[in-house]
């Protein structure tokens, strides 16, 4: 899910929210801003949990992207699919898993794809 839709606001609302938070007006959201955001704005309840989603996103791919490539290789996806549900799977499912995630087609797959694919994964 998108953060656009946790917050439940339409892109005008979320172009009026951003321009409210960016207070020397240059069209961007520095570190300043942002994080005077997360500390005192309405949505801050919604954003850290947002953060922190992520950052437990982030922690679970490191764990299995076990050589550190900055992808998750086959074995490696065939790992986390089997934790997951707690199932030995068939090379055809883990195939068919593993091309619906790899976005990009190169037979790994990296953070973005990773955070997209498995988004709903517990924070630990």
């Amino acid at each position: 899910m998108t953060l656009k839709r946790k917050l439940k606001m339409t892109e005008k609302e979320v172009q009026k929210f951003v321009e409210s938070i960016d207070e020397d007006g240059d069209g961007t959201v520095d570190v300043s801003e942002f994080l005077h955001l997360v500390e005192v704005g309405s949505k801050r309840d919604v954003i850290c949990k947002a953060l922190i989603q992520r950052a437990g996103i982030r922690k679970t791919f490191k764990k299995y992207d076990r050589d550190g490539n900055g992808c998750i290789t086959r074995d490696e996806f065939r790992k986390i699919v089997e934790d997951k549900y707690q199932t030995t799977l068939m090379a055809s499912q883990v195939d068919e898993m593993m091309r619906q995630a790899d976005e990009d087609n190169n037979g790994n797959i990296d953070y973005e794809e990773f955070l997209k694919a498995f988004s709903y994964f517990p924070v630990t």
